[in-house]
């Protein structure tokens, strides 16, 4: 197994990534509710973690907007840990910051939201994300073809954009244009190959789970990182790299600016539960 490039930890907040699990929604639903964001609250010493867990979401006066203002004012951040950013990228990416800027004021995801409260309060922004290439070497490492990993990749990124209202299922005349940019930019980032066409993916689709793509608006379903399908165990794979980087990234800033709070889809907190509860004890959740 390939080992991505994580950010080292100091002594003072010894990691246990061996505790981070795989996803699983009974061990979710056991530990906090899936149907709104929340921040869970953890203290250790002068130390104050923050983490939203988030229902993903592009409304800026929504459930999950409100939470993030709120974490804010709680937690009062000297770093914020984003998903969806390299580590790599060091702190105050300027890529996201370019990004952001083209956006319009309220537009984009939690995630620019929280970018643009980090950047109003002096909060330094760090991503907490292992790159696409390393991501992707790291998954051809563990067996799988290139085709299964681009083709899996898809699925994700394409779920968030349908839940934002970019298309309604693959059957809306949109899906095609926006099928083949994610398509671009995942090809691009993983650097496996040159991206699919909409009929690879089709044709992919067909003979990976026996079905055509579905036009209902839970086809990405086939994507989540549950059952035995190849994706879903590309997806696990890929989550357990991903949690792990986030997990290291969170302690190191933790322990360099002692006040952290860390954005994320609320799936990932189950997943680093008790590998964060090792370290930093039980967290207060507020907001569920």
């Amino acid at each position: 197994m390939l080992s991505l490039p994580l950010v080292a930890c100091t002594a003072a907040l010894a990691a246990r990534p061996d505790l981070i699990r795989d996803f699983d929604p009974a061990r979710q639903a056991a530990l906090y509710p899936a149907d709104r964001s929340f921040l869970a609250l953890y203290r250790r010493g002068g130390q104050t973690l923050g983490w939203v867990a988030a229902k993903h979401s592009a409304d800026p006066n929504g459930q999950t907007a409100q939470t993030l203002r709120m974490a804010f004012a709680r937690v009062r951040p000297r770093a914020v840990i984003l998903e969806g950013v390299p580590s790599a990228w060091g702190v105050n990416p300027r890529r996201l910051i370019d990004q952001l800027s083209r956006l319009a004021p309220g537009e984009g995801n939690e995630g620019d939201l929280a970018a643009r409260l980090a950047l109003n309060s002096g909060a330094a922004i760090w991503g907490g994300e292992p790159t696409e290439s390393d991501l992707g070497a790291a998954l051809i490492a563990q067996g799988f073809s290139a085709e299964d990993v681009i083709h899996s990749a898809l699925f994700g990124p394409l779920e968030q954009q349908q839940r934002e209202g970019a298309f309604s299922s693959p059957a809306d005349p949109l899906f095609p244009a926006a099928f083949a940019a994610m398509a671009a930019d995942i090809a691009r980032g993983y650097g496996l190959g040159s991206a699919p066409s909409l009929d690879q993916f089709r044709a992919w689709h067909q003979r990976t789970f026996g079905a055509p793509l579905s036009e209902a608006t839970t086809w990405y379903e086939r994507g989540w990182p549950n059952g035995d399908t190849v994706p879903a165990r590309i997806a696990r794979a890929s989550n357990r790299q991903r949690d792990i980087q986030a997990y290291r990234v969170t302690l190191e800033r933790l322990t360099a600016d002692r006040m952290v709070l860390v954005v994320y889809g609320a799936s990932h907190l189950s997943n680093v539960w008790d590998a964060l509860a090792a370290v930093l004890g039980p967290p207060e959740l507020v907001g569920v």
